[in-house]
Order: structure tokens, then C-alpha cells, then sequence
């Protein structure tokens, strides 16, 4: 699993796994690490900052992909996931297996995964899987809103579940606060990266006694600059602009942050930010390009869970 905070589809899959086992589920994870960015980190460190527990075993340490682009693990790494992944499958026997992701490789680990009898229950969370027949062999489909539910029953006729975007508490609302920031996460071209470059600009050149900071995921900092540089305009001469990596927990982005920045430009599956800036007592001000509505959630009963 992804380990960038910042990464909405990550973290909400991570939480449905917590509740999971919180709910009586034997939970199993598979995951790389540093997949939704390209700026080195150390998972171990991370696990570490995060609370967790961490014991490396000699000749076990996984995969660990480095500093690469958002897929290229797949195929520097994507072989010894797999010997990784078919382990999973044997020693754990997993009765479900909760995945995100339709490239090739994924698929055919979807496949061999059901070969051995275990359903898949996949999390979608953006509008890109149009390709036909790919959700057919799905046991169940579950999605972060009504909206992206209703776009994929008119889309392709598929149906799903939406289940309202699981959110941990403990992760997301800060214990502290100190507002400061005009804060936007992740510049990237869907967020709104030339939205938040030129919103930088104006602030400072007409209010730069408003702090504006910006937090990277895969979306980085550079990418702003060469926004701004793109429009004429050089936002590295602008002393009100922060840029920061990203953070070892979600609660870090919003005990600093006076207002969310939220200029999406596609459509927002649920724009988890949102809720967890309300949470948090943070106004987000946002673009009106995406529309969620979410659902009900159903209970659910004791059995094994594989994460992928």
C-alpha cells in the first residue's frame, strides 16, 4: 500500500483494513512503498514516525521501490511483488481480497488470486476504469459516494456499493491547533496545480501577509515553480509561499492550516479533504467540478481479509 498520506485512495483503503480488523477480520497487507510520489523516503522511518511497530527480518525487508515514477515500480519490481503476492496467497488463504489498481500485472494477480478461490471485492475511486469486462469476475465493487456510483451504472451499467469515506479519527483530527496557512495538498494538473500557481502569484503580489503553503504527494513543489514560470512568473521571489513534503500523518497537514485550498479540476470521487478539513474545524474553499453524495454503510461479519 502507498505510503504517502496525502493519498486519498491509500489512506482510505488502509482505514477500511483497520476497521476490518477492529470488526473481527484477520487482515493481511501486501504493499510497495513510496509508489504515490517520486521523492525518496525511508518506510521504516515512516512506519516508525506513524507509531507503528516495525521488525525488518534479514532476507524479508519486501519492496521497497525508492524514488520512481507513479507505475515504474511495476516493472523495475513488479516480479519480485508477485513471488511476494502468490506467498500472500498460500500462506494466508485469504477468503477475500480487497484491490485497487488495473494495469495488466494487477490484473493478472486478480486472476490468480481467483484461481484459488478468492473473491475480489475492488475499491474504485476515480472515473478511468471504462475498459468493458473488466469488473465481471468482481465479487463486489465499492466506491467513496453515490455520485460515483450513479456515474458508473450510466457509464458502463455497472453496479456498486458506496460506502461513505472511511475516516480514522485518530489520524486525521489534530490535537492541537494553530492556524496559519492558506494550505492546498498535492499540485498536481487535476488538482488544480495551474489554479493554485496563479492563486499564489495574487497573493503574493497583493496580500503577502497571507502564508500560503503547499504540501507535496504527487505532486511536487518544482511542478508549482514551473507552473508559475509557465505563466510568466516566478513564484520562488514570493516570501508568504511555504512548500512542504509530505507529512507523516494526515493530522499533520491540518494543525497548521487556516483554510484548504481544494481546486480540483476533475471530478472528485468523494474530495476526501473536504470532510477531514471540517473535521478539523478547517472552511475549505473549493472548485464545484465534482459532486458526491454518500450512502449507507452495511454491516459487515467476522472472516480473512487480504489487502493488495
Amino acid at each position: 500500500m502507498p505510503q504517502d498520506p496525502a493519498s486519498g485512495a491509500a489512506r482510505s483503503v488502509r482505514t477500511i483494513c483497520e476497521l476490518l480488523a477492529r470488526s473481527g477480520f484477520t487482515v493481511h497487507a501486501l504493499g510497495t512503498t513510496a509508489t504515490e510520489r517520486e521523492s525518496k523516503s525511508d518506510p521504516v522511518e515512516y512506519l516508525k514516525q506513524v507509531g507503528a511497530s516495525v521488525k525488518v527480518e534479514p532476507g524479508r525487508s519486501g519492496v521497497h521501490v525508492g524514488s520512481r515514477h507513479l507505475y515504474g515500480w511495476q516493472t523495475l519490481h513488479g516480479r519480485q511483488f508477485d513471488i511476494l503476492f502468490d506467498q500472500a496467497l498460500h500462506d494466508f488463504k485469504p477468503d477475500l481480497l480487497l484491490a485497487y489498481g488495473g494495469l495488466p500485472a494487477d490484473i493478472k494477480r486478480h486472476q490468480r488470486a481467483r484461481r484459488q478461490g478468492v473473491r475480489i471485492v475492488f475499491a474504485l475511486r476515480n472515473d478511468r476504469y471504462l475498459t468493458p469486462g473488466f469488473f465481471d469476475e468482481m465479487a463486489g465493487v465499492l466506491t467513496p459516494s453515490q455520485f460515483l456510483t450513479d456515474f458508473y451504472r450510466q457509464a458502463i451499467g455497472l453496479e456498486s456499493t458506496p460506502l461513505p469515506l472511511p475516516i480514522g479519527i485518530e489520524d486525521v483530527v489534530a490535537e492541537e491547533r494553530e492556524p496559519i496557512f492558506f494550505t492546498m495538498i498535492n499540485p498536481s494538473l487535476e488538482k488544480g496545480l495551474m489554479v493554485a500557481a496563479r492563486l499564489a502569484e495574487e497573493l503574493g503580489r497583493r496580500r503577502p501577509d497571507i502564508p500560503m503553503l503547499i504540501i507535496e504527494s504527487r505532486g511536487s513543489a518544482g511542478r508549482l515553480i514551473q507552473a508559475g514560470l509557465a505563466g510568466g512568473f516566478d513564484l520562488g521571489r514570493h516570501e508568504n509561499l511555504t512548500t512542504s513534503p509530505p507529512v507523516p500523518q494526515p493530522k499533520d497537514i491540518y494543525t497548521p492550516a487556516r483554510a484548504m485550498l481544494v481546486p480540483s479540476l476533475w471530478q472528485e470521487a468523494a474530495g476526501r479533504v473536504v470532510p477531514e478539513a471540517l473535521l478539523n474545524g478547517v472552511p475549505p474553499i473549493v472548485s464545484d467540478r465534482g459532486v458526491s453524495e454518500n450512502a449507507w454503510t452495511a454491516p459487515v461479519s467476522s472472516s480473512r481479509f487480504h489487502l493488495m
